[in-house]
């Protein structure tokens, strides 16, 4: 049977601590990572809102004209003739 001693256990502690955690290297590299990420998926993403702004405002326009359309076939149908 081994038997650890107050230094090696403190010791074997300090270690675990040390390595429990992020150093500053491998946050930076993260960072640098998804900034990455995210400039290479920005103009994806710009380009479809556009494309969804422009679409929004046809679908506006056709909604407007239909309401328009119907109510002139309502006019049409219901008027009575001069």
């Amino acid at each position: 049977m081994v038997r650890l001693g107050i230094k090696e256990i403190e010791s074997t502690e300090k270690k675990k601590k040390r390595e429990s955690g992020l150093t500053l290297i491998e946050m930076v590299l993260v960072m640098a990572l998804l900034g990455t990420i995210f400039l290479a998926t920005y103009p994806v993403f710009n380009v479809s809102l556009n494309i969804w702004q422009r679409q929004d405002g046809r679908q506006q326009v056709i909604q407007t004209a239909r309401v328009a359309m119907a109510r002139i076939t309502e006019e049409l149908r219901y008027g009575s003739a001069v």
